[in-house]
């Protein structure tokens, strides 16, 4: 499927039968801190939203001896090493007015997609 535009920075990437993939821009400008949402409606009429978004780890943060950059990386290779993830946070920035309206409005859009779906599945259940 070709992404198609379907609001103010927001655009429609994938449509499955009871799943939509979206990607909203952040307002940095980077189209590596876009935040990804999948919305999937369940066989019980549920609809599931999950959110989420790439978090770059760089090791220049407050530390201007090379080895304590070192030691910064080794440190988080062993946590994933041993532990199997690293807990990192990160921020999605959204400034103009226009776009928080747009995501307001997306998210009405995806509830009337849930109604709309729901409802051929009633019509199609009774033939």
């Amino acid at each position: 499927m070709k992404k198609k535009n379907i609001s103010y920075r927001i655009m429609e990437t994938h449509d499955f039968d009871n799943s939509w993939f979206y990607r909203i821009a952040d307002d940095c400008g980077r189209p590596e801190d876009d935040l990804e949402i999948e919305v999937e409606l369940d066989k019980h009429g549920i609809l599931w939203l999950s959110l989420s978004g790439n978090h770059t780890i760089a090791d220049w943060w407050g530390y201007s001896k090379r080895i304590c950059r070192i030691w910064k990386r080794i440190k988080m290779t062993l946590r994933i090493l041993f532990t199997g993830w690293f807990e990192a946070h990160g921020e999605f920035i959204v400034l103009e007015e226009k776009h928080i309206d747009s995501i307001i409005n997306f998210l009405e859009e995806v509830k009337k997609k849930k109604e709309t779906k729901m409802k051929e599945e009633d019509d199609r259940g009774r033939k």
